[in-house]
């Protein structure tokens, strides 16, 4: 039975390991200037392919025609691109050889590829080639303005002279040019001589981040003096102590000034003979007290304050306690559910430590008496993000920094190579005009409903409900390998207890999406992709839903869920399901002609706006004219809806209208949930906006206090003798 099987295994891993996923960038959504290539702030510019690496370059012209239809040109090139700090560039043309493999010439998964007519981008000449790489230079001149922008490194000297002219507003044979060198430990200017003006910016090595101070030779200046008010000015910081509890409140703050220069440990000791301490339990130690998100990690006592991000009017706290060394890092961690009352707990460990040793250290503070947990990393926001599931790679492998904060989850983790992943039972989806209650009673869907009904339906509800419940059910965790098809896997979560008794014909009865924060998103399709391919991970919450009919979904199909507004209120019609075809393009007239003959609205009369749930707000989705030829003419281009500001994707909730029905109020898609929410935002944010204030007035307090405890000003009269 085995062997049976092997050729198609074989030719189903020979597609898995040979299929890439590229990035098609279209040349009318980029522009040229400052020596690289720019997005369009109109546009987005680029789309996903996937194919398989082993076909020819001539199958990939084919299916990027395919993909970008009109944004394509009618002869076209292909050219590798890549995103540096100056913008993006490109590089080695692809296409000279059409019956190359894809493999042949380098092109693997996530490669930027770039579709031009090869001379011209939107009328602009572009070079390409590593020898015309942009790179990005920080220019200051005058009284401390900056401008910061790409540079081509082919420029000579004298040509980058001009440029910065222009720029500065300095004539050129007024203008002296000095480079910053060991801008980090001893920084010093050094002049560029006029014997250089034909040397390349390449060749005078000249690097991304590099800094070029400009002078203007007919005006009197004191020599470096930008160099020395760079490193030399100062600011001030406030700092509170919260190592004694016997200072008076008015005694617990003081302000300090500071150069940008000066290192954390000096900041210290500064701040402890202003406050007359003598000595502090384990030495103590400086953390930043944020506005918004509170008390942060120990800072690195050898860092500069420009390093450790302390800038003007920063708030830190001395406290008791070791400073960490420089090869340790200190983390932040929630014992147990996010929804717990406990408190977050800190401990700080040694770099090199393991991911289990620091599990080990994090149960033993939280005081757990069983090692039934493991580790989990948190976004920027504090929700569960990717699970440390090898244990045996040091923290600084698994990419956790100083600072972060981890979760500490109770269950352990699945041997690797394998995901552990709640699975959810949501209702099914609503077609447009489909009357389940008069549709149940036939073929093969009522048996289906009836099944679905039993599953939703709690032991205290009377048997004969026929309403399903609109909540989602918990069917279990299953714990699965990441080299499981998708087709597999569902296989596998009808082996759940609660499913076990669902007949269903084939897995194409049932659906799996992705939960993010509560919501419906990305479906998985393609049921001969691994979750692997799929990006399944254990931080995620997936759901399933029984479908009243067979489904394979590819990747140029969007579930979106529609809701028509009931004319002229403020209310909607519940949300129903549609699946867009986005193989002709995600374009608005593609999207509008779709939910038309769903909803048998005439296009002309179909408003259409995208709802975003966390900003209970609504933003109209219609083309945009966009200014492009001779004067007051306007062009209307057509807009990608799946890049911005739209970025439409599984899950979004699209508002529907039909204008012919509306007689007032045609732009607002608003309900009275919308405006309930914005105000609760909005006292949130004068809420917020409250404390800064209280805080700088308390600043201002404190400045106007120290300021009249000084002594008067008086005049100081230094003599210099005469050595001439």
């Amino acid at each position: 039975m085995t062997s049976k099987f092997t050729p198609q295994k074989r030719q189903e891993y020979e597609i898995e390991v040979n299929t890439i996923t590229v990035q098609i960038h279209f040349s009318q959504s980029y522009q040229y200037y400052s020596g690289a290539l720019h997005p369009r702030p109109d546009q987005c510019g680029w789309m996903e392919l996937t194919i398989d690496r082993r076909k020819t370059i001539a199958d990939l012209k084919i299916a990027v025609t395919e993909l970008g239809g009109e944004l394509v040109p009618e002869i076209f090139v292909l050219q590798r691109l890549k995103e540096l700090p100056a913008g993006h560039h490109l590089y080695e043309f692809l296409s000279g050889d059409d019956s190359k493999q894809i493999k042949d010439v380098t092109i693997d998964d996530g490669t930027m590829l770039f579709i031009w007519d090869g001379h011209q981008v939107n009328g602009t000449t572009v070079p390409s080639g590593q020898e015309y790489e942009p790179i990005l230079l920080n220019i200051s001149y005058g009284n401390d303005q900056l401008f910061i922008r790409g540079f081509s490194k082919s420029l000579t000297l004298e040509e980058f002279k001009v440029i910065v002219s222009e720029e500065s507003m300095i004539r050129t044979k007024d203008l002296r040019l000095k480079r910053i060198v060991n801008q980090d430990t001893n920084p010093k200017l050094i002049d560029f001589s006029s014997d250089l003006l034909d040397t390349t910016l390449e060749t005078l090595r000249l690097k991304n981040g590099d800094e070029i101070i400009v002078e203007d030779k007919s005006e009197h200046s004191v020599p470096d003096r930008t160099l020395q008010n760079k490193m030399k000015m100062t600011y001030p910081i406030y700092i509170e102590n919260c190592c004694s509890s016997i200072l008076h409140d008015e005694n617990k703050r003081i302000r300090l000034e500071v150069t940008a220069d000066m290192t954390v440990s000096e900041v210290k000791c500064i701040t402890v003979s202003k406050f007359c301490m003598s000595n502090i339990v384990d030495g103590g130690r400086l953390r930043p007290d944020h506005e918004t998100l509170g008390l942060r990690s120990p800072i690195y006592e050898n860092m500069t304050l420009t390093e450790a991000n302390i800038t003007k009017g920063s708030n830190l706290v001395l406290e008791s306690g070791p400073a960490p060394s420089t090869n340790q890092m200190t983390l932040t961690f929630t014992p147990g559910d996010l929804r717990s009352d406990l408190s977050d707990l800190e401990v700080t460990v040694d770099k090199m430590t393991t991911v289990g040793d620091c599990l080990q250290c994090m149960i033993l503070k939280a005081g757990f008496t069983d090692d039934d947990w493991h580790l989990q990393k948190t976004n920027w926001c504090g929700e569960p993000a990717e699970v440390l599931d090898d244990l045996d790679l040091t923290l600084e492998m698994s990419l956790v920094n100083h600072g972060d904060h981890l979760l500490i989850v109770k269950g352990k983790l699945p041997p690797k190579g394998f995901v552990r992943i709640p699975i959810w039972l949501y209702p099914s989806p609503r077609k447009p005009f489909c009357d389940s209650a008069n549709n149940t009673g036939n073929g093969m869907f009522s048996w289906l409903t009836n099944q679905i009904q039993g599953l939703f339906r709690s032991d205290n509800k009377p048997q004969d409900t026929s309403i399903t419940s609109e909540e989602p059910v918990y069917l279990g965790d299953i714990e699965v390998a990441l080299v499981m098809t998708l087709e597999e896997f569902k296989f596998q979560i009808l082996t759940l207890p609660s499913l076990s008794g669902l007949s269903l014909p084939t897995h194409g009865f049932l659906r799996v999406t992705i939960v993010e924060s509560g919501y419906l998103s990305t479906v998985l399709k393609g049921t001969s992709q691994t979750l692997q391919k799929l990006k399944v991970k254990s931080c995620n919450k997936l759901a399933v839903q029984i479908l009243n009919e067979e489904e394979n979904l590819n990747v140029n199909q969007m579930v979106l869920y529609i809701k028509q507004r009931i004319p002229n209120t403020r209310e909607y019609l519940p949300s129903v399901e549609i699946i867009w075809d986005t193989s002709q393009g995600p374009t608005i007239n593609s999207l509008q002609k779709t939910i038309a003959d769903r909803l048998f609205i005439p296009p002309e009369h179909l408003g259409m706006a995208k709802h975003f749930s966390k900003r209970f707000d609504w933003l109209i989705i219609r083309e945009c004219p966009n200014k492009s030829g001779g004067k007051g003419k306007k062009k209307v281009q057509k807009t990608n809806l799946r890049h911005g500001p739209y970025n439409l994707q599984d899950g979004d909730i699209i508002g529907i209208k039909n204008l012919q029905l509306e007689f007032e109020r045609k732009e607002d898609y608003c309900t009275i949930e919308d405006d309930k929410g914005k105000i609760e935002l909005q006292k949130q944010a004068e809420e917020k906006k409250k404390q800064r204030e209280e805080r700088k007035k308390y600043q201002d307090a404190l400045d106007s206090t120290l300021s009249r405890s000084r002594r008067p000003e008086v005049s100081l009269t230094i003599k210099v003798d005469d050595f001439r």
